[in-house]
């Protein structure tokens, strides 16, 4: 699957981003420990559609680069390069309940990072919510982003999760699917 949103592609992990995963991993955790790496690895590549349900993406930012010619009867060419910026992993905790895990670019800036995740954390609720969720919960270390989920998409703090860092969750509004007589609804 990969899908363009607000200049960013984003896709489901393969194998061919091991080595991306493996970096930014070891940065993250501060080690050459190979078998550290080698489980964050295997996070970030993991998907499983049978329950529990776990899917793994990663998102690139979309630039435009312009190719000035070398010529002055040349044309310039623009360019579209893809710059990863993240992965991120759903984790079907409960049929109805859904983790989010985040992993950022080392070299991603602050403002680029929250600029991604105000546009395309509201896509991600809206597909999970189709899916039948109703709470979404991520944990993170960092009090800022804390602080931007609560004030720009509604997160509220849920309590302290040891190693893990905050709980920050939000619940989603049921959705109903109805037949084809809109009367009838078949789910909540």
């Amino acid at each position: 699957m990969m899908a363009r949103f607000f200049h960013y592609e984003i896709r489901h992990t393969t194998p061919a981003d091991a080595t991306l995963a493996a970096d930014w991993s070891a940065a993250q955790l501060q080690t050459r420990e190979f078998s550290e790496i080698a489980n964050a690895v295997s996070f970030w590549m993991e998907q499983r559609l049978g329950p529990p349900r776990k899917e793994s993406f990663i998102v690139f930012e979309e630039r435009e680069e312009v190719s000035l010619a070398s010529h002055p009867a040349m044309s310039k060419q623009v360019y579209v390069n893809h710059y990863p910026l993240a992965f991120v992993k759903t984790e079907h905790v409960t049929p109805i309940q859904v983790r989010i895990h985040f992993q950022a670019s080392p070299t991603v800036s602050r403002l680029k990072l929250l600029k991604a995740v105000y546009k395309l954390v509201p896509l991600i609720e809206k597909g999970l919510a189709l899916r039948g969720v109703r709470l979404i919960f991520f944990t993170s270390h960092s009090e800022a982003m804390a602080a931007f989920m609560t004030k720009h998409l509604k997160y509220r703090y849920y309590g302290d999760a040891g190693t893990d860092g905050m709980i920050m969750a939000k619940r989603m509004a049921s959705t109903v699917a109805f037949t084809t007589n809109p009367s009838q609804p078949v789910g909540r």
